[in-house]
């Protein structure tokens, strides 16, 4: 099911959002949470049966992982051999449906991967992988909003609801295919405010708002937008010489084709969200008015880039950093290992993300080496005394 198809619209959600506020305003917040995990499972079920099934096992998986790990104590050895293999988990599930990493490199079409998992690339398995892993490395350092969250689930009946409210945080339907990923601490206390528990028309308007301006970027821009990139991307696949002009045509119209969608998708997330009373991140700010590839990435897809910064750059630079600091290297080392190696990783893992292949390899290697490459020029002292003696305008125009 996706947002633009009639069926969502004028079936599955006002069912979803009648049913949603008569349990809240009748029965309370878990009912009202429990509404939104079913409707989520009910909305994913058409991807596959067994996509729905690796999801259920993934929250299953994590919900039991998290719960051990605040239940035990932080000088119990294998809490960090718990929390590795729930990480281990997520990543080896992800590589594992999503990536063919090594037959697809090298060229080989071997397909045995997909045929055991009976799915191609089960729908959002991206973006609910690396939101468990982010609540998970969360309730491993006991995160306070985690720590709330796991209050009283003792017996059955409260472990039951923990694990509805689990399951609604992670699979909620706006942002379970394509994000934003959140944090709990961004969920967890909208939910337990008051305002949760009572209807606001006010969020259904400014919902609305959204979707309307989500499916307009969708519909009306990026779909347009299609032909003309199907028809030069086509020629140029069959073979056809092509002139810069049609070239630049065809790359300028992919651009704006995928910007469009993606964030006419992202927009109709934020609307459908804030229509049952929960406010979720931007994924996008103006990335196009970025004076540079590092704030470009700050604007573009921010959820997933900030997730990755958390679990890549920033510990594999301050573990750089800190081991030249140990044995008083030199600057080259210290810059290489503390900024340019965790760049170019943060950024390799970045372009596989979105699949595995040469290409992405060539991508992510370009756009570690110019995001280094600005922050080592951003950081320098030539920069910074530039800085002072010139205008924010001219150093605009420059840096565009």
């Amino acid at each position: 099911m996706i947002f633009i198809d009639p069926l969502f619209l004028f079936l599955f959600l006002p069912v979803t959002l009648i049913a949603f506020y008569l349990a809240l305003l009748t029965r309370g917040r878990n009912e009202a949470l429990l509404v939104i995990f079913t409707a989520s499972i009910i909305f994913y079920a058409p991807y596959g049966i067994s996509s729905v099934f690796l999801l259920l096992v993934a929250l299953l998986v994590n919900f039991g992982v998290s719960n051990a790990l605040l239940a035990m104590d932080d000088s119990n050895p294998y809490r960090r051999v718990l929390y590795g293999c729930g990480q281990g988990y997520n990543i080896a599930s992800l590589c594992y449906f999503k990536y063919k990493i090594v037959t697809v490199l090298l060229g080989d079409n071997n397909d045995f991967l997909t045929d055991i998992a009976g799915v191609a690339i089960p729908a959002g398995i991206s973006f609910y992988t690396f939101h468990q892993a982010a609540f998970l490395a969360d309730a491993y350092v006991r995160e306070k909003s985690v720590v709330e969250f796991f209050e009283g689930t003792r017996s059955l009946k409260s472990g039951f609801w923990a694990f509805c409210r689990y399951g609604a945080f992670v699979s909620f339907f706006p942002q379970l295919i394509i994000g934003p990923i959140t944090y709990l601490h961004e969920f967890h206390p909208q939910v337990k405010s008051r305002k949760f528990i009572s209807f606001d028309p006010l969020n259904i308007a400014v919902g609305l708002a959204f979707i309307s301006i989500g499916m307009f970027k969708k519909v009306v821009i990026a779909d347009n937008i299609a032909p003309t990139v199907d028809l030069v991307f086509g020629a140029a696949g069959a073979g056809a010489v092509m002139d810069p002009a049609h070239a630049w045509i065809g790359a300028l119209s992919y651009m704006a084709q995928l910007y469009f969608d993606f964030s006419g998708y992202s927009d109709m997330a934020l609307g459908l969200a804030r229509m049952f009373g929960l406010r979720y991140p931007l994924n996008f700010y103006s990335p196009f008015k970025a004076n540079g590839i590092l704030d470009y990435y700050r604007r573009w897809n921010m959820t997933l880039t900030r997730v990755i910064a958390r679990f890549l750059f920033t510990p594999l630079s301050i573990a750089g950093t800190r081991y030249c600091a140990v044995h008083r290297l030199s600057p080259l080392p210290t810059q290489i290992l503390g900024l340019w190696l965790p760049m170019l990783i943060n950024f390799q893992v970045l372009s596989l993300w979105h699949g595995a292949a040469w290409t992405f390899v060539a991508f992510g290697l370009m756009q570690g080496v110019w995001s280094a490459a600005e922050a080592q020029i951003r950081g320098s002292k030539k920069y910074k005394r530039m800085c002072k003696v010139t205008s924010p305008f001219i150093r605009l125009l420059v840096e565009r």
